[in-house]
C-alpha cells in the first residue's frame, strides 16, 4: 500500500527555525526556545531533502505528497522549487 503524505509548510519552516536556533546555540534546548520565541531567522529548507526525508527515495511507495502553505508573491520561485523535489502543492 502506498503512502498519502500531507505537509503544512509554514508549521514545517517554522519549526526548523527553532530547531536551527538550537543546534546553533542560541537556546539551551527546543523548549527554551519555544517558550522564549527564539528563531534562527537565517534558516532556509531544502524541499528536495524534506520530501526524501517524509517520502523515501522510492517513488512507487508514495500515492502523492502534498504540501500546503500560503500562496507567495508570484516572483517568488518557492512552489515551483517543491514541485521538482516531487511534492504537488
Amino acid at each position: 500500500m502506498a503512502d498519502w503524505i500531507y505537509v503544512d509548510n509554514s508549521n514545517v519552516f517554522i519549526e526548523g527555525k527553532r530547531v536551527s536556533a538550537v543546534k546553533l546555540g542560541l537556546a539551551p534546548d527546543i523548549w527554551d526556545a519555544f517558550h522564549h520565541r527564539i528563531l534562527d531567522n537565517d534558516y532556509r529548507m531544502s524541499f528536495g531533502k524534506l520530501y526524501e526525508f517524509v517520502a523515501g527515495t522510492n517513488k512507487a511507495e508514495t500515492a502523492r505528497a502534498m504540501l500546503f502553505g500560503s500562496r507567495p508573491p508570484e516572483n517568488d520561485a518557492i512552489w515551483d522549487i517543491a514541485k521538482r523535489a516531487g511534492f504537488e502543492v
